[in-house]
């Protein structure tokens, strides 16, 4: 295969597992059908693969599944699965918001503002040395500029100059309504930082939002993958994705819909959706589902332990049981199916369901 496919006997190490990705899921796709038994000859095959520098070679972010078919779906499945990884090396790494600076959340919150094609989007609202804390938009129904004002400086003489530098912006009216975000104190109300602040935001069309650090994560991880699209590491189904393409996927699958700050910022809508719980714990294990499903989707065909050890090495708080609760979901609704339910749990595999 590798001889028919590269005639010069030479090609990049990615190119060659990407083929051997694809031929490896033909035969998994052949496994369904009992009409098409595959009888592979054994052949040798010699090849050489080129490679630089390993100094000068990005690592790249790929996903390792095989797809069953280059489609659509698939390669959102396996770009939620992506997310999800990256969102959980986001929560390892961020135990709390003041570890990040004012720069770089609204730095963060700008990328998925510009992202979800909010128009009018631009830096530095506030003038002077705080200006790198807040941006400005447009409201995407009544087209008022918005104004974002983020500081989490513990510091209460800087938090005092931040305040004084959004009256400013609002006494020259250079926005309709000014949000405040901070998760941090306020300091004591004899402090002029916080009388400034009452001033501003007590009774009036001016926001405070206290942001969440589940917000934070969602916003963090889509940098993540911005950065790695900007420096072309990010790759998904053997091919390598651009910041655009990235945008394309991330608003098809309407995660950033979920960030509760893009929410309280009225960018995107309130989610209505009631998470779904194992009923005792309370747990919302909605995003252990999915995962499930999309990996599902990228494998076509796979071992139940393997999908189960899968899930819970992704999220350590499962537990087996609902694990296996939310496979029998699936098959419920129709969307996979244990190929062999006569045998021994540990022995079953289960395959996605196609839909014609």
């Amino acid at each position: 295969i590798l001889e028919k496919t590269y005639p010069g006997g030479k090609t990049m190490p990615r190119n060659a597992l990407t083929l051997g990705r694809e031929e490896y899921q033909k035969y998994k796709g052949s496994l369904l059908d009992e009409d098409e038994k595959p009888k592979p000859e054994p052949v040798t095959i010699k090849i050489k693969v080129t490679t630089r520098d390993e100094e000068t070679i990005p690592k790249p972010i790929i996903i390792v599944p095989p797809r069953h078919q280059d489609n659509q779906d698939t390669i959102q499945a396996e770009f939620q699965l992506l997310w999800q990884h990256e969102y959980t090396k986001s929560q390892g790494k961020i135990t709390k918001i003041s570890l990040l600076s004012s720069p770089d959340l609204i730095q963060m919150l700008q990328q998925s503002i510009s992202t979800l094609k909010i128009q009018g989007v631009k830096s530095k609202l506030l003038s002077g040395k705080y200006a790198s804390y807040s941006l400005s938009y447009q409201h995407p129904k009544n087209r008022q500029k918005l104004g974002i004002v983020w500081t989490e400086d513990s510091n209460m003489t800087s938090f005092y100059h931040v305040m004084n530098a959004c009256q400013i912006v609002i006494q020259k009216n250079l926005c309709q309504t000014m949000h405040l975000i901070r998760a941090g104190d306020l300091g004591k109300p004899n402090l002029a930082g916080n009388q400034l602040y009452r001033q501003i935001f007590t009774n009036t069309n001016h926001v405070h939002i206290k942001p969440s650090l589940s917000s934070i994560h969602y916003l963090a991880t889509y940098q993540s993958l911005v950065n790695s699209a900007k420096s072309q590491e990010l790759v998904i189904g053997g091919k390598t994705i651009n910041l655009q393409r990235l945008e394309t996927l991330i608003n098809e699958a309407e995660i950033l819909n979920q960030c509760t700050l893009l929410q309280d910022l009225d960018i995107v809508a309130k989610s209505n959706r009631k998470s779904e719980t194992n009923g005792k714990e309370g747990k919302d294990l909605r995003p252990v589902k999915n995962f499930l499903l999309n990996l599902v989707k990228t494998q076509a065909f796979m071992g139940v332990p393997t999908l189960i050890s899968q899930a819970v090495n992704q999220f350590p708080d499962a537990k087996e049981s609902e694990i296996r609760s939310l496979i029998e979901q699936l098959c419920q609704e129709d969307k996979v199916k244990i190929v062999n339910p006569d045998e021994k749990p540990e022995a079953q595999s289960i395959c996605l369901v196609l839909h014609k």
